[in-house]
């Protein structure tokens, strides 16, 4: 017999753990005058029953504009706690709605540790690779560990974007010959802004520390496929 399945509604949550609904309705708007105990159960209760992916999938659904997402692997953590109440204050403070959704802990089988270098990302991206069911897409941590990917893939008859797309971080030279997608973080502009500041500390310019935020930007080339969503 098929077992029947029911969409589960904030009356379960708030049966589950044990409160009211309108608590539970104040912990998914980000209320603050829920102790951080009972906020921590509902949002476990929350994360177990899968309520979040409903609410997300009914809001998908509605097309609504002024709703905004966070989407953690877990909300069961204080790290992950604090951070939904820094984006809780700044929702408060706008027109918009707040949208937690929990994705689960996104498999560390499919995270591979390297050391930025062509050479260590060659045969971690054969790791990858070589999984029973593997990865579609992935996303290197610089370009020099994109470059071993590729000739991983070679190697593999894995034919990028066809099989295979591919992102790298740092925007080198070597990257548009590959034809590589990336996210250029201005590295030149980076070390002649710290050279910069390093003359005018010695000279004894200014010694008022400064902070300098470089703006980064994805660059689309053809390492990647476009999916189609059906």
């Amino acid at each position: 017999m098929k077992r029947k399945y029911t969409a589960i509604t904030i009356n379960d949550v708030a049966k589950a753990s044990g409160v009211s609904v309108s608590t539970v309705s104040r912990v998914l708007n980000g209320k603050s005058d829920v102790s951080a105990d009972t906020q921590e159960r509902v949002l476990d209760v929350i994360d177990t029953l899968g309520y979040t992916s409903n609410l997300a999938a009914r809001s998908m659904r509605s097309f609504r504009r002024n709703l905004v997402g966070l989407i953690m692997p877990d909300i069961g953590y204080p790290f992950a706690i604090e951070v939904m109440r820094g984006v809780n204050r700044a929702i408060a403070e706008s027109e918009f709605d707040l949208l937690v959704y929990t994705t689960g802990d996104i498999d560390e089988s499919l995270i591979v540790i390297g050391d930025f270098t062509s050479k260590t990302a060659k045969p971690l991206a054969k790791q990858l690779l070589m999984m029973s069911d593997p990865p579609t897409a992935i996303f290197a941590s610089n370009d020099q560990s994109a470059m071993g990917v590729f000739e991983a893939a070679k190697e593999l008859g894995i034919h990028i974007p066809d099989d295979l797309s591919l992102v790298g971080f740092d925007n080198i030279i070597d990257s548009a010959y590959l034809n590589l997608t990336t996210i250029d973080q201005h590295i030149s502009e980076m070390g002649y802004i710290a050279a910069q500041m390093l003359i005018g500390m010695i000279n004894k310019d200014s010694l008022v520390p400064k902070i300098y935020n470089m703006k980064t930007n994805l660059v689309i080339r053809n390492s990647c496929k476009r999916v189609s969503v059906i």
